[in-house]
């Protein structure tokens, strides 16, 4: 961005010192003045040869008198037969000055000045040797004009030019919040809700601007009408989105300064190019930010922080317990107290029950518990090779793995669930050119079902309070035996990513269509290899079955979580009315 800017102002610069160069020329012209191949004075130079042939004994080249030059604008004499050293004006009182004259010479637009000294005072006098054309004291108020004239018209067309936004800079801040997200760990749940509220106040605020997309106002649970845009306002929507977004980021990270160090770099390139525009966009973005904090702070994610966590009970064998290696507490337990956004409740796309838990060799149970145990050791026999193994890698989205050799612990930070999706959105994008507000729009429908899907998913996962694979089968099968994937801390049933990947995949499905083939490199940061999907669905089937071959499933959290997810996103694309036919 600097790098843009510092180019700009050279171009700038450049523009800027030809067109006065040519004002020169027009001046000279009037003066009367002589110029040369190279824009040099050649009348004036004329004049101060014969001027120093008349007074040898005055000529600096011979006398070595202190010989000065003081421009008011460019160099115009940038080259002369006399040296000279360049000086401003008030500087002449403090030049060490030779010569009987105690003076130095000066050549400027009014023609060869001496300055003199007066001892004991150091004031300078000066008194003209060669004066300029008489013609100079018209021709520059008429110069003047012209000079005056010029900057104006340049501040003018400056307020004209339009900040040009494109879907990139959209993308660029989404990314930038995703890796702040990563930076401060947050939870798959809690980074749900830090992508939902800045899309859709990005999202409102297009609408303004743009009559083919409806606000969700009066469609999402308790959303009212944002401030109106008023156009006789110069406000560009895509700034005014941009910087909605990114205050409304800033209010759910904790690496605040991060977002702030990003936004001032955009403030100062956007106010660059035009103040006018950018500082009505940046009033109506952080008016319709306002507007979405107030609305977000009466979701109860305040009131969840102070509820109690969640409470162990080890002489129920069905119930969760936390896992190793941390034994972390199990984390968002009063999720469902969110406010959902398109579905009426957290309990609205409630699952069929689990099979019931069981020892018993035959139990529907017990043969799901060893499907995960044989997959999970057929894995680790094929090795590195195992396609199995690529596929529970490439889906495990576990924001924090934590790894312990002897004393030594240390975490790797990764994306969630929610955050995949959202940048297989990006991908969509891309793919298909959307323009900055398609982008916008996808984006916002894809995180309120991510959103939504989360609830949905916790309110089960608390209800139902399932015991992990890992658990039981360390317990009752083999001590020695460990999933894949880490296993997360909380209950087993459903399964969040199959949840949520059943629906994101169907409203991505809505927007972009069937069948859309498309490479997800979304993991290639965190070191991973492009997987190839044919369709959206596709995609969320792998990440759905991934769970299984990772070690941290039973079946039925797996496919009646994709049914959930799906159900619950085709509510949510049958519901929104976003885009207008």
């Amino acid at each position: 961005m600097n790098l843009i800017n510092r180019i700009n102002s050279y171009i700038l610069y450049k523009y800027t010192r030809l067109v006065v160069r040519l004002f020169f020329y027009v001046k000279f012209l009037l003066l009367g003045r002589q110029l040369d191949s190279d824009g040099r004075d050649v009348t004036m130079r004329i004049r101060i040869r014969k001027f120093f042939q008349k007074h040898p004994h005055l000529n600096p080249l011979t006398n070595q008198l202190p010989f000065v030059r003081i421009f008011y604008g460019l160099d115009f004499y940038s080259k002369t037969s006399i040296p000279s050293l360049s000086f401003k004006e008030k500087e002449l009182r403090s030049l060490p000055l030779k010569g009987d004259l105690e003076g130095c010479f000066c050549i400027n637009s009014f023609g060869l000045q001496l300055y003199t000294r007066r001892s004991p005072q150091r004031s300078g006098k000066k008194k003209f040797l060669i004066k300029a054309s008489p013609n100079f004291k018209r021709t520059r108020g008429v110069f003047l004009l012209i000079v005056i004239t010029f900057v104006v018209s340049i501040s003018c067309q400056k307020e004209k030019v339009e900040i040009k936004v494109n879907p990139n800079d959209f993308h660029a801040i989404v990314d930038k919040v995703t890796g702040i997200m990563v930076h401060d760990i947050f939870s798959p749940p809690v980074a749900s809700r830090i992508y939902n509220y800045p899309n859709i106040a990005a999202y409102e605020i297009i609408c303004q601007g743009k009559s083919e997309y409806q606000s969700l106002a009066g469609q999402l649970n308790d959303l009212t009408p944002v401030p109106k845009l008023d156009t006789t306002k110069a406000v560009n929507v895509k700034v005014a989105a941009i910087i909605a977004y990114m205050d409304v980021s800033k209010a759910l990270v904790f690496s605040e300064d991060r977002i702030e160090t990003y936004r001032d770099s955009l403030y100062t390139t956007w106010s660059g190019i035009n103040e006018k525009s950018f500082t009505a966009s940046k009033v109506y973005g952080l008016s319709v930010a306002k507007h979405i904090k107030a609305w977000l702070s009466t979701d109860n994610y305040a009131q969840t922080r102070t509820m109690p966590k969640f409470s162990v009970h080890t002489q129920d064998p069905a119930r969760w317990q936390p896992t190793p290696p941390d034994y972390m507490d199990g984390i968002e337990p009063h999720w469902r107290a969110i406010r959902t956004l398109v579905i009426d409740s957290a309990s609205q796309f409630r699952p069929a029950s689990h099979p019931e838990f069981s020892l018993e060799k035959g139990s529907p149970f017990y043969k799901e518990l060893m499907e995960t145990y044989e997959v999970g050791r057929t894995i680790k026999e094929e090795g590195e090779d195992s396609e199995k193994l690529k596929i529970a890698r490439f889906w495990d989205c576990n924001p924090y793995v934590s790894t312990h050799k002897g004393h030594l612990m240390f975490a790797t930070k990764k994306i969630t669930p929610g955050a995949h999706w959202i940048g297989i959105c990006k991908i969509a994008c891309k793919k298909t050119g959307a323009d900055f507000y398609k982008t916008v729009y996808a984006y916002t429908k894809t995180s309120i079902a991510i959103a939504d899907a989360f609830i949905s998913c916790w309110d089960e996962k608390y209800r139902s309070n399932l015991i992990r694979p890992e658990t039981v089968i360390n317990q009752h099968i083999d001590e020695n035996w460990a999933p894949v994937l880490q296993t997360p801390p909380f209950p087993e049933y459903t399964s969040g990513h199959s949840v949520v990947s059943g629906a994101a995949s169907t409203v991505l499905t809505d927007i972009f269509g069937n069948n859309f083939a498309f490479n997800d490199d979304t993991e290639l940061q965190y070191g991973l290899p492009i997987r190839s999907f044919v369709s959206f669905n596709q995609a969320a089937e792998e990440a759905a079955v991934s769970r299984l071959y990772g070690g941290i499933h039973y079946r039925a959290a797996i496919d009646l979580g994709l049914q959930q997810g799906k159900a619950l996103g085709n509510y949510v694309v049958s519901q929104l009315q976003m885009a207008k036919e």
